[in-house]
């Protein structure tokens, strides 16, 4: 924890070494930049107190920590989700994994398997009692999924997990396919999304290598093995997300709490659509939250 803010944080936090200068974006302007397990996040100032009817933690207790796992390794779209977030209660941290958003090595493989493995590890230095609240979006989508059953595993399992705009779908599962469907993807997305451009100038090929290994991957399959609450989610107007997708994934799903939502937005609602996407990570936490405490408080009683 924090000694000056309160707030938890991983353990063996270190200094920031992440862009400074001229090589910092303006979009990371307000974010606690810092490095921990090899891997750097971004986190928004705790914000202020959240707009009139969004969605807020439902309790404190423990503290809600929701880890976000961007698509193909980009940053700066993300941000206003993270910062919706962080404005409902939680602290938000997005990992910037594989290390498309800094010059150097990178913090993982540029795989999704190799991002989920770094995401468990980052994790897993936080506090026992932090509530984990597990987020990807597009090709991180499908590393959440894989950092969540490798927490399950280990005996640390995420409170909610949340896969957004998931990919690939089937049907898409190739390049070209990937790429025909592209127009229709982001059509209702904003032209500011292309400040990542510049994480994919500095991945060259590894964007490529990520984009690869995500279309190799079955999440109906990994999914069935997921035990932890688990939502899905995409844009109405998101190709690469189609409805029969998105209700097949949610009902792999073996736990009892899989939920399935549509939201306004098309691929890249996270950026056009941010309190939208926030508020329907924090209603999934939420009623984990509920069901975990009447389950503890029957097993006392």
């Amino acid at each position: 924890m924090d000694a000056d803010t309160g707030e938890h944080r991983p353990d063996g936090v270190t200094a920031p070494d992440g862009p400074t200068g001229a090589e910092r974006p303006r979009w990371a302007d307000g974010l606690a930049d810092e490095v921990c397990a090899g891997v750097r996040s971004l986190t928004p100032d705790p914000g202020p107190p959240a707009r009139p009817g969004a969605a807020r933690p439902a309790t404190a207790r423990p503290a809600r920590h929701v880890v976000v796992l961007p698509g193909m390794g980009a940053l700066g779209y993300l941000l206003p989700v993270l910062r919706a977030l962080a404005a409902g209660g939680a602290r938000a941290s997005l990992l910037d994994l594989p290390g498309f958003g800094r010059r150097g090595p990178l913090a993982s493989a540029p795989t999704v398997r190799g991002v989920a493995a770094a995401a468990a590890r980052w994790c897993t230095a936080l506090p026992p009692d932090v509530e984990l609240v597990l987020v990807g979006h597009s090709t991180g989508a499908v590393s959440a999924l894989l950092a969540a059953l490798e927490l399950e595993a280990a005996g640390r399992p995420p409170a909610a997990v949340v896969l957004a705009s998931p990919v690939p779908a089937p049907g898409q599962r190739s390049l070209p396919r990937m790429l025909a469907r592209v127009p229709l993807a982001y059509r209702r997305d904003s032209p500011a999304e292309l400040a990542v451009l510049a994480d994919y100038r500095r991945a060259g090929r590894d964007a490529l290598a990520l984009l690869r290994s995500a279309l190799a991957e079955r999440p109906e399959r990994l999914i069935r093995d997921l035990r932890s609450p688990v939502l899905v989610t995409a844009g109405r107007s998101d190709a690469f997300a189609p409805p029969g997708w998105l209700v097949a994934l949610a009902h792999a799903a073996p736990s009892r709490l899989a939920r399935m939502v549509r939201l306004p937005g098309s691929h890249n609602n996270p950026y056009t659509h941010p309190d939208a996407v926030a508020d329907a990570v924090t209603a999934l936490a939420d009623e984990a939250g509920s069901r975990r405490r009447r389950r503890t408080a029957g097993a006392r009683g």
